[in-house]
């Protein structure tokens, strides 16, 4: 999934992946996502984190840093993309 975000005056666009070979669905992820952003998936008997809508997402990394797991990464996809006036 990827998102658009302002950083101050610029606007960029980053990326919201969760390995769902490392997340192990304890929550924390969405509990800390101020944005609701992110949810959880349910597959046969096993929750996994999903960055469910992007569009709310500022790309805070509040999620990322809540993973003691390291399954959410968060990447700057291709730099500025427009200057905000």
């Amino acid at each position: 999934n990827k998102t658009v975000v302002m950083f101050g005056r610029e606007i960029r666009e980053v990326s919201v992946r969760v390995s769902t070979e490392k997340c192990t669905g304890c929550m924390k992820c969405v509990e800390k996502c101020r944005h609701q952003a992110m949810k959880m998936h349910y597959r046969e008997d096993k929750g996994y984190a999903w960055h469910a809508y992007p569009d709310r997402c500022v790309g805070c990394g509040r999620c990322e840093k809540a993973c003691k797991e390291d399954a959410i990464t968060i990447t700057e996809r291709s730099g500025i993309v427009a200057e905000a006036y």
